[in-house]
């Protein structure tokens, strides 16, 4: 048995599916065949069928009755969202994530609850996680230690071994907020963030009168935030560009790229034959980039740095500070930033080139396993998973956490 908000849904011992009640939204007329499961909440209900795919009826706003391809063990349904627990133990969401209910941890689990903002999975070592809103009396706490930083404009954000993020700086449209869910990825532009939750959704917060926030409904591997535009990488290996548009730099040229990168007013990508293509403002020959074989791109305000695969940087645009003069040596990783460029070397040491007005060049010594280059700041994760800054402001946007 299931009970909704005013309708009720009983399995019956043929495996078929019969609801009553108030069914003003569908919610009572529930789709013929097989099922092994069924659950319901407010004016919806969804169904485990005997060939482990769900099928939910009703009330289908944020898309909360359309359960996501795949074959699942388990399912939980919310008021606005709902849970499927897959057949290998993680699980998926799908509807509303207002409070990040919709975007649950990574990893393996035995068993799955909603309710109506939040959800709780039990892991398979039998402790319990939960998520969504007021999770933060029942999940586990954060230990302050990151496994990736981004350093934007004028705040930071790191994502936490949890999942978690912190975000800090100026907040003046919300974009160092901490946001509810969990994230593989966030990336930190102008005045606004963007992360990718385990799901591959993108989740957007900050200043979005120029539709910097307003990412498309799809699944991606990667994203990035420019300064008024964002861009993803969707998972068939498309780029697809949203926000501010004043120079092209959310026209996205071609399609299959293996990693992405967004500037100012300019993007980047590197495509599957390892070449990269740029595109936007060129004003400062931004969007040349050289011929050759590279493994990941980064852009910056007004120059740009690829890394190639025989680990050598190389960057081109604006060089006004010398932040596309770049030093010798093999590195792992390169971040661009506003005037200023910082490299991570194979050694695990960071050196940053170009302007160091505000002490932004001045990398720390010490090992690193990650670097992102701000605008007068810059950021790095050490190998004992601490974020480490350095530059102007250092009470705000470099804030040690």
């Amino acid at each position: 048995m299931a009970a909704g908000k005013f309708h009720t849904c009983g399995l019956r011992t043929d495996q078929t599916i019969r609801c009553w009640g108030y069914n003003g939204n569908g919610e009572s007329n529930p789709p013929s065949g097989s099922f092994t499961e069924i659950d319901a909440q407010g004016s919806r209900s969804c169904g485990l069928r005997t060939d482990q795919t769900i099928q939910c009826w009703g009330w289908n706003s944020s898309k909360r009755a359309n359960a996501i391809t795949g074959t699942y063990v388990d399912l939980a349904t919310g008021s606005d969202h709902s849970c499927g627990l897959r057949t290998d133990q993680t699980i998926q969401c799908w509807g509303s994530n207002s409070e990040g209910q919709a975007s649950p941890p990574p990893g393996q689990f035995k068993a799955i609850s909603a309710g109506r903002l939040n959800t709780c999975g039990i892991r398979a070592d039998l402790t319990l996680e939960c998520w969504g809103k007021s999770s933060s009396e029942q999940t586990r706490q954060s230990d302050d230690r990151y496994q990736a930083v981004s350093a934007g404009r004028w705040h930071t954000c790191g994502v936490l071994v949890s999942h978690r993020i912190q975000c800090w700086g100026f907040n003046a449209n919300e974009q160092a907020d901490t946001a509810p869910w969990y994230f593989n990825i966030v990336s930190t532009g102008g005045g606004h963030s963007c992360g990718l939750t385990p799901n591959l959704l993108i989740e957007c917060w900050g200043h979005s009168a120029s539709g910097a926030t307003n990412a498309p409904d799809s699944r991606f591997n990667e994203v990035v935030s420019g300064y008024l535009h964002g861009c993803g990488l969707r998972t068939t290996g498309e780029v697809v560009c949203w926000g501010n548009n004043d120079h092209g730099q959310t026209d996205a040229r071609g399609s299959r790229f293996e990693t992405i990168a967004a500037g100012r007013s300019h993007s980047c990508g590197v495509r599957e034959n390892e070449s990269i293509v740029c595109w936007g403002d060129n004003s400062q020959g931004q969007t040349d980039a050289p011929e050759g074989e590279f493994s990941a791109v980064s852009a910056g305000d007004a120059h740009s740095c690829g890394l190639q695969t025989n680990r050598a940087v190389v960057c081109w645009g604006n060089n006004d500070y010398g932040q596309a003069d770049t030093p010798q040596g093999r590195f792992t990783a390169v971040s661009a930033g506003t005037s200023h460029t910082c490299g991570l070397r194979t050694n695990d040491t960071i050196v940053c080139w170009g302007d160091n007005s505000n002490g932004q060049a001045d990398a720390p010594q010490g090992r690193f396993t990650a670097v992102s280059a701000g605008m007068w700041h810059s950021c790095g994760v050490g190998i004992d998973r601490a974020i480490v800054c350095w530059g102007s402001m250092s009470s705000l946007i470099t804030l040690e956490r």
